[in-house]
C-alpha cells in the first residue's frame, strides 16, 4: 500500500474514532441530565456522521432545557 493511502487510511480511521466519541458524548451527556434518553434520541444521534454537527449537539445537550428541546434540534 502506497504511502499516501496508509495516510489516508489513517486519517479515515482517526475521524471514526472522534465520531463516535463526540456519539458518546452527546447520549452520556443527555443521560446525566435527563435520565434514560428515548431510543428514537439515541438512533438518531448514533445515525449522524458529521463531526462538526456532533460536536455543535454536544454543546445543544449541555444548555437545553429539555429532552423535547433538544429533540427539536434533531428535527
Amino acid at each position: 500500500m502506497s504511502m499516501v493511502r496508509e495516510m489516508l487510511k489513517a486519517e479515515g480511521k482517526a475521524e471514526g474514532i472522534a465520531i463516535g466519541e463526540a456519539r458518546s458524548d452527546v447520549r452520556a451527556t443527555l443521560k446525566q441530565r435527563f435520565g434514560e434518553v428515548p431510543q428514537e434520541i439515541k438512533d438518531t444521534i448514533q445515525s449522524m456522521t458529521d463531526l462538526v454537527a456532533l460536536e455543535s449537539l454536544l454543546v445543544h445537550a449541555e444548555n437545553c432545557v429539555s429532552l423535547s428541546e433538544f429533540a427539536e434540534v434533531l428535527k
